[in-house]
């Protein structure tokens, strides 16, 4: 009888930090759900596309273009603007070895001559672009954009920070943004390896743009 009196002493005494221990995880993994929903809700953003003045397809991935080109022979837009984007480090040492390869622009350019956009349609802009920030501003200097509707062409997890930016950077004009629905989304992103990586990053990214960082204003 003394040992099972023990045994119920000692039960009584963990009890308490169990059940303390037990409500942290559950609130834990509570935050952690309303988190993620968060975050898909930030993700899971885009515009009907609509008639604009110009189609503008950010850089970043070959599926843009591609749907940029879509956008523009339905009608859309009678041009489509490409920006000029800074050369990778690790791209130029492969070139100075006398291996001929493209630059990005040259690519996104390519793509749309192939999906049937008229060389006369397609029009560079910026220099050695190396930011969404960039993009805008280059866009805004060369184009204006007072009065006028811009799609914007990107992927879907970049699409609301994108339209954030260029909306404060060209306040004149309407800016419709339209991601290629040429790449994997799925609001449950974390069962997607990309999509995770871009999810976490793009948050980070927001937060340092909105401090005024210099590294938000990283692609």
């Amino acid at each position: 009888m003394r040992y099972n009196l023990r045994v119920t002493r000692n039960s009584g005494r963990w009890r308490r930090p169990a059940l303390l221990a037990g409500a942290i995880i559950l609130a834990a993994a509570a935050a952690l759900c309303l988190a993620s929903a968060g975050v898909s809700w930030w993700l899971d953003c885009a515009d009907p596309p609509e008639k604009a003045d110009i189609i503008v397809v950010l850089s970043g991935g070959f599926a843009r273009p591609i749907y940029g080109a879509d956008l523009y022979r339905q009608g859309l837009a009678p041009e489509i603007w490409l920006s000029r984007i800074l050369p990778e480090e690790g791209d130029e040492r492969v070139r100075d070895l006398g291996i001929a390869l493209p630059y990005q622009n040259e690519i996104d350019h390519a793509i749309l001559l192939k999906k049937g956009v008229p060389e006369k349609a397609i029009r560079l802009y910026g220099q050695d672009i190396d930011s969404t920030i960039e993009e805008a501003g280059a866009l805004a200097s060369e184009f204006g954009g007072r009065g006028q509707r811009i799609i914007l062409v990107t992927s879907r997890f970049h699409a609301r920070r994108a339209r954030l930016i260029f909306r404060r950077r060209l306040p004149g004009a309407q800016v419709i943004v339209c991601p290629t629905p040429y790449e994997t989304f799925d609001r449950r992103w974390w069962r997607h390896k990309n999509l995770s990586l871009h999810a976490v990053s793009e948050m980070f990214k927001l937060a340092n743009y909105l401090i005024g960082s210099p590294f938000g204003q990283q692609p």
